[in-house]
C-alpha cells in the first residue's frame, strides 16, 4: 500500500492526470506453485459438508496473488509511472503520448 500511496501523492503534488485500467482475466491463467485448498462457497452444495476443493488456478485475494509492481520510464518529453496492483493498473506522468501508447 505504501507504493500506491506514494504514487498517488506524487501525481497529486504534480497535478498529473491518473489513468486506471482493470485486467478482467488476470487470474484465469495463472498456475499455483503450491497446494491451496478452500471450502466450497455457501449454497454450491445442497447440504453442508466438510469437503474441500483443491484450486488449480489462482483467485483474486489469495496471498499467493501478485502484489504491487512499479515501473518508471523517463523520455525526452517527460516521465511515465505505471503501477500494477493485483488486477488493476494506474498510469500517470507527463508524457501523454507514451501514456496513450501504454493504454
Amino acid at each position: 500500500m505504501t507504493t500506491i500511496h506514494t504514487m498517488l501523492a506524487i501525481a497529486a503534488s504534480q497535478n498529473w492526470v491518473l489513468h486506471q485500467m482493470d485486467v478482467k482475466n488476470t487470474f484465469l491463467h495463472m498456475d499455483l506453485k503450491e497446494d491451496v485448498y478452500m471450502h466450497p462457497p455457501a449454497g454450491l452444495l445442497p447440504t453442508p459438508t466438510f469437503i474441500v476443493c483443491k484450486l488449480r488456478r489462482s483467485l483474486n485475494g489469495l496471498k499467493q496473488a501478485p502484489c504491487a509492481s512499479l515501473f518508471l520510464r523517463k523520455t525526452k518529453i517527460g516521465i511515465v509511472i505505471l503501477l500494477v496492483y493485483v488486477n488493476d493498473i494506474i498510469i500517470t506522468g507527463t508524457d501523454l503520448v507514451l501514456i496513450s501508447q501504454l493504454k
